[in-house]
Parts: structure tokens; C-alpha cells; sequence
């Protein structure tokens, strides 16, 4: 059995790599997203399902669904 990793908090560098990979390639397409930033990623030791996952915690907050909202993203 894989020992669980650390959680470690994310940076506003991997928020907006995140945000900017919805921009340009859309919601759900999280592998399209990590090869869009994978500098970042790798730096910060995420994976695709890491970026999926932040991004379904993010859209509860009210200033993301704004973001979303002003670029005319579905959510």
C-alpha cells in the first residue's frame, strides 16, 4: 500500500495556472491543463487529478464562481 502524500496548500502561482488552463482549454479537460502548466505542476508536485480536484473545491467559493462567471464558463 502507497503511504497517503502531505497535503500542502496551494499557491496562488498553481490557482492561476489554473485558472488561465480553464481560459484557454475549458473546464474538465484536467490532462490538457496539467501539459499546459507542467512546469508549475512538477514543481509543486501536482497531478492531473490534483488540478480536478482544487478545481471542484474552488468552485464553492463566491470569487471563483465570479471568475467563471465573468469569462462566461460553465460550472
Amino acid at each position: 500500500h502507497k503511504l497517503p502524500r502531505a497535503r500542502k496548500l496551494w499557491t496562488t502561482e498553481e490557482v492561476d495556472a489554473l485558472k488561465d488552463g480553464i481560459l484557454k482549454i475549458g473546464v474538465g479537460k484536467w490532462l490538457d491543463i496539467y501539459k499546459l502548466h507542467i512546469k508549475t505542476w512538477r514543481k509543486y508536485g501536482r497531478t492531473s487529478g490534483d488540478i480536478k480536484d482544487k478545481y471542484r473545491r474552488l468552485r464553492e467559493k463566491v470569487d471563483f464562481q465570479l471568475f467563471l462567471k465573468n469569462n462566461n464558463i460553465q460550472f
